[in-house]
């Protein structure tokens, strides 16, 4: 969302939005948890349409602003103009690439704008390749199936993008995806851990691990995991990694299993979760 932002404020610069603004859920602005609760959005100016980027009215919000409306950015859910994209076309699956692609030929291409979006963004385009690449199906990444991307190049990326969020050195992280990966080989020769899915093992982990979904990403070794949301503090339980057949048989049977609400998952993209029951109080 951070580069989303900033390629649209070198657009805004251009003449070819307004401008950028955060929805708001009750009161206060919103999180990925509520972000398709929006039922205000707190200085929008005019009569401006508006594009929504990975979030979405609740039917609460006053009824102009889903009249507003006129382009839906997204990928997470079915649907979603990205949702079902390959990794091969992991640019425009990814809500980053959906962003520069519908500023350039909606609003820049037919203003003759073009050449300056494209110069005005091209300092930060591989950047936001790697960005498009991992956020949409960084498992793909790591396996060399987005055009124009190697392992070697994602992983350098990652190390350096997670380094400089955390405010870490790039040796922590990477001794913290050591540690992880050492973590999943381990699981993957104790039966008990181990679960057989569509044809193929998960490893089940309990608890929170530094970078876990990036060793599991390196490693190509499916794993599912349990954390308290800090949000909502519910447990969530989740499978990263898996290939198609693997998800879809997760969330048909694992998930009812389980119990779990609010299921959510992409097969294409590798990965799925709910959430446990929030306990009654007596």
């Amino acid at each position: 969302m951070a580069r989303i932002k900033t390629v649209v404020g070198l657009a805004r610069k251009l003449g070819l939005v307004s401008g950028y603004i955060q929805g708001w859920s009750k009161g206060s602005p919103v999180h990925p948890g509520n972000a398709y609760a929006v039922d205000q959005c707190p200085g929008l100016p005019g009569d401006v349409p508006l594009v929504l980027v990975e979030c979405g009215f609740a039917e609460s919000a006053p009824k102009e602003c889903h009249e507003r409306v006129i382009q839906r950015v997204d990928h997470h859910n079915p649907g979603d103009p990205g949702f079902d994209c390959a990794p091969e076309a992991f640019w425009e699956g990814s809500s980053i690439g959906q962003v520069v692609n519908w500023i350039n030929s909606d609003l820049a291409e037919p203003q003759a704008m073009g050449p300056l979006f494209a110069e005005a963004v091209a300092p930060h385009m591989r950047d936001l390749y790697l960005a498009a690449a991992a956020d949409h199906c960084l498992k793909a990444a790591y396996e060399e199936c987005c055009p124009g991307i190697s392992s070697e190049e994602i992983e350098t990326w990652r190390v350096q993008t997670r380094a400089k969020h955390q405010n870490q050195p790039e040796e922590t992280v990477r001794m913290r995806i050591r540690e992880a990966r050492a973590t999943i080989m381990q699981a993957l020769r104790n039966p008990e851990q181990v679960v057989e899915i569509a044809g193929g093992p998960i490893v089940r982990l309990p608890g929170t691990i530094n970078e876990l979904p990036e060793a599991s990403m390196q490693l190509g070794v499916p794993v599912e995991y349990r954390m308290e949301d800090a949000r909502s503090k519910r447990i969530k339980v989740g499978l990263i990694g898996g290939e198609p057949a693997q998800i879809e048989e997760w969330m048909a049977r694992f998930a009812r299993d389980y119990g779990l609400e609010d299921v959510y998952g992409a097969p294409v993209r590798g990965f799925a979760g709910g959430y446990q029951p929030m306990k009654k109080e007596a």
